[in-house]
């Protein structure tokens, strides 16, 4: 008859590998064990999704990148490495905040993150400040990827699976000139000067000893 063993608590990985045999020892005999078989099905996976928190930046002033980092799929990953590079019109100034942990090393205006590991369904952030340069202008867009691996003795013959995925942010530099101009640059007590600026969403503070 068949003979079942009923195994409780055990924390078995998404796929494992199992086999048997009636002997003390695997003696060869094809009636005293089964090959071993292959159970679960890995799928590695991982996912990043880039935001900023401004649409624009100004001349002296700074923007917050946000990468947010996940294992979508049903595997822990090891070895999560993540390469952000900015555009040639944005300066980096600090890593705000990083949860993902690794080292952090820079190369002109690439950076990088990790190696680090991701368990199941975990996920991470990384905050990245950055400023423009003086003559910063329009939209610049900053990529980023993220790379991880899976390995398993029981999977591929534990060849390592590697998964990817990319995302970008885009924000415009603002580098306006703006200029205004009087009819009169003399005017005396009790007259009146027409001063003129330029078009467009602009405000205006005005102040006894000129235009703020």
């Amino acid at each position: 008859k068949d003979l079942e063993l009923k195994i409780e608590n055990i924390d078995l990985p998404r796929v494992f590998r199992v086999g048997a045999n009636t002997n003390a020892e695997d003696d060869g005999p094809g009636e005293d064990f089964f090959l071993p078989i292959s159970c679960g099905t890995a799928i590695p996976n991982i996912d990043i999704e880039k935001s900023v928190n401004i649409a624009q930046i100004c001349p002296g002033g700074s923007a917050d990148f946000t990468l947010d980092i996940t294992n979508t799929g049903n595997v822990a990953l090891t070895n999560v490495r993540i390469v952000d590079d900015l555009d040639p019109g944005l300066v980096y100034q600090s890593t705000v905040s990083n949860t993902c942990g690794g080292s952090v090393t820079q190369e002109g205006n690439q950076l990088r993150y990790g190696p680090f590991d991701l368990a199941l369904g975990a996920s991470c952030r990384i905050v990245i400040r950055v400023g423009s340069t003086a003559d910063c202008a329009g939209t610049k867009t900053n990529n980023a990827r993220v790379d991880g691996d899976f390995r398993s003795p029981c999977v591929n013959d534990n060849a390592l699976i590697p998964v990817f995925d990319t995302d970008s942010a885009t924000i415009l530099c603002a580098n306006i000139l703006c200029s205004i101009t009087g009819e009169d640059l003399n005017v005396c007590p009790g007259e009146t000067v027409q001063l003129c600026g330029p078009d467009g969403p602009y405000t205006y503070a005005w102040t006894k000893d000129g235009v703020a």
